[in-house]
């Protein structure tokens, strides 16, 4: 099949001068694993590289572990962006949240609009990535272009645990934004998000901006790229929004450990979509939902086979109904691997 997914350099081409902003508070040690592992990222020459600090008491000590990290990169340049939150007015000071969705915010303002980066990667100080990080994003990006159902490639999956063994090389489509460790294109943010986002109230923001984003309705159906195998692993144990016994939970994930694709190779090759290796053109949407459509079925018919056999028979005819590849790989223990609750199912039953 022809597309702009089949050479290294449309994939170039599609992503030409993204950057990875790695947004960080006030806890060093995490960032110093995670900017550590970002600068030794493989293909790490093929974006930019931020920092984006948001604790002015702190800015001090941060910006002495992205100097300490340059040092230890030999040379890999990693620039810092200072963001002042707002401070207390009359008595009231802002919500953790809010002020998180706030950093988010200026960072995606500075990357997209300010700097004109074609796209944002979007990286949190506790998320530890895998070594083919990057090679996702390059491969995915041409999907962002190509297909404008989609808008944004996400590194997680919220089903992706280890006992589950979820494929490596697999990507599939979800519209619940699964967010740690992100990318979208600049112009995304400008037509889509930048304008919704600038005028939500605080109330909107109070759960956090993640849920804003899942249900505001500013996306509609629009879905993200995912891996089933997560390419991050959140490290912290205090935070807003994590605890201890949370984090050993998240621990419990899946992290990918395969290499990265070499810079001047096709990223696209390592992955595959909708069970095809090497070929993502098959997670455009209509060819997925296609796919899905048929892994459902089969799904269904294999379940239809395991009560047949209970009752004494195999079917109609002694004849086993056929099963779709993949479906373990999507529907391990029962539960499905994110995909697109809503719109696609609904789309897959029609």
């Amino acid at each position: 099949a022809e597309g702009p997914w089949r050479s290294a350099e449309a994939e170039r081409a599609a992503m030409p001068a993204a950057v990875l902003v790695l947004l960080s508070h006030d806890r060093a040690e995490y960032l110093r694993r995670t900017l550590g592992a970002v600068l030794a990222l493989a293909d790490i020459s093929l974006v930019r590289v931020a920092v984006s600090l948001d604790a002015p008491a702190r800015f001090g000590q941060m910006e002495a572990v992205v100097t300490d990290a340059r040092r230890e990169s030999k040379g890999v340049s990693v620039a810092v962006w200072r963001h002042m939150p707002p401070s207390t007015t009359r008595g009231i000071k802002p919500r953790p949240l809010a002020l998180i969705a706030g950093h988010f915010y200026a960072a995606l303002e500075r990357a997209l609009v300010a700097e004109a980066h074609s796209h944002a990667i979007l990286l949190e100080e506790d998320l530890l990535v895998a070594p083919d990080f990057l090679s996702l994003f390059r491969a995915a990006a041409p999907l962002l272009a190509a297909d404008p159902s989609l808008w944004c490639v996400s590194a997680w999956n919220d089903n992706g645990m280890a006992r589950g063994v979820p494929p490596p090389d697999e990507l599939g489509r979800t519209d619940f934004f699964p967010g740690l460790g992100w990318m979208v294109s600049r112009g995304e943010w400008v037509s889509t998000l930048r304008g919704p986002w600038s005028a939500a109230s605080a109330g909107a923001m109070s759960t956090g901006w993640d849920y804003w984003l899942r249900f505001s309705g500013v996306l509609g159906t629009r879905e993200c790229v995912f891996p089933l195998a997560p390419r991050t692993r959140h490290i912290g144990r205090r935070g807003t929004n994590v605890n201890a016994k949370e984090a050993i939970f998240l621990e419990s994930f899946a992290l990918s450990q395969r290499p990265a694709a070499p810079p001047s190779a096709r990223a696209s090759a390592h992955f595959a979509g909708a069970g095809v290796s090497g070929e993502l053109s098959a997670l455009q949407l209509a060819p997925y939902d296609g796919w899905l459509r048929a892994l459902l079925v089969g799904e269904v018919n294999s379940t239809g086979e395991a009560a047949a056999r209970a009752r004494g028979g195999v079917g109609r005819g002694g004849v086993a109904p056929p099963r779709v590849g993949g479906a373990a790989a999507l529907f391990h223990g029962g539960l499905p691997h994110a995909l697109r609750p809503a719109a696609a199912l609904a789309r897959a039953r029609a």
